[in-house]
């Protein structure tokens, strides 16, 4: 499933050198899809021009609903596809037969085969190669006019992803306390008196005093006391919000 007559190599958002180097791990994000002859859109995940590793190969197929790839076949390399998402018709040799995710196709050497996207899904694949996947052993057998250009497929998807990949922020929760009188109020229920109520807070009693008295509350003490006395699925959610901003900054540096 990959491009056989323009000549190109597999390839990943880098280009490639004579010599590839030894990439033992190499990150999904990393990998930029590009369009292929047979319709599917391709990330190459593992392969010896890039990586440097030597038997096999890896790569990804997307086939979008109602597409299909042509009909090829490879003369020396044994294929397996898995599908990871999505439902599809499978051609090999004189078969056909549907497949959905969690199946697994064994395709010998010299087998025509090709594949639909069924439903309403675009259809992914892993597909595995041994030996490495190779342009000049793979044979077209049918034309590629009835193939849409999947430009746009490409564009969509990586747009999708880039969406996937920087969610938009999450508001804050809202405080269940920001207020002196509510705190006031709050203590007075849980039957607590000011040095009790703030000191769980590492604030000072006479400090939590100016607050119930109308000063204004910092919001940093605010989220203290919602931590504290909210309940644990209004905490965990200030919490995880917290912990979200300090990813994101990280992430940034």
């Amino acid at each position: 499933m990959r491009n056989t007559e323009t000549g190109q190599e597999p390839q990943t958002n880098s280009t490639l050198t004579d010599k590839a180097t030894h990439t033992p791990l190499q990150p999904y994000r990393t990998v930029t899809p590009y369009k292929t002859k047979d319709g599917s859109i391709i990330r190459e995940l593992m392969h010896p021009a890039l990586q440097g590793n030597q038997a096999q190969s890896l790569a990804e197929a997307i086939i979008h609903a109602g597409k299909r790839t042509l009909l090829h076949q490879h003369h020396k390399t044994e294929e397996l596809y898995h599908v990871t998402a999505g439902r599809g018709l499978m051609t090999l040799g004189d078969e056909h037969f549907a497949v959905k995710v969690g199946d697994t196709v064994l395709i010998p050497p010299g087998v025509p085969h090709r594949i639909e996207a069924a439903g309403f899904r675009a259809l992914h694949i892993l597909c595995c190669c041994s030996p490495a996947y190779s342009h000049d052993d793979t044979e077209l057998l049918e034309d590629e006019t009835h193939i849409d250009s999947a430009e746009e497929e490409v564009t969509y998807i990586q747009a999708k992803e880039k969406k996937l990949n920087n969610p938009a922020p999450k508001k804050q929760p809202k405080l269940f306390i920001s207020k002196g009188a509510d705190a006031k109020a709050l203590r007075k229920k849980l039957g607590l008196n000011q040095a009790d109520f703030w000191g769980r807070i590492m604030v000072t009693q006479s400090g939590g005093s100016r607050y119930e008295s109308g000063r204004e509350m910092p919001e940093p003490v605010a989220m203290l006391v919602h931590l504290t006395y909210g309940s644990e699925k209004q905490a965990l959610a200030l919490l995880e919000h917290l912990r979200g901003q300090i990813g994101k900054s990280a992430s940034s540096q």
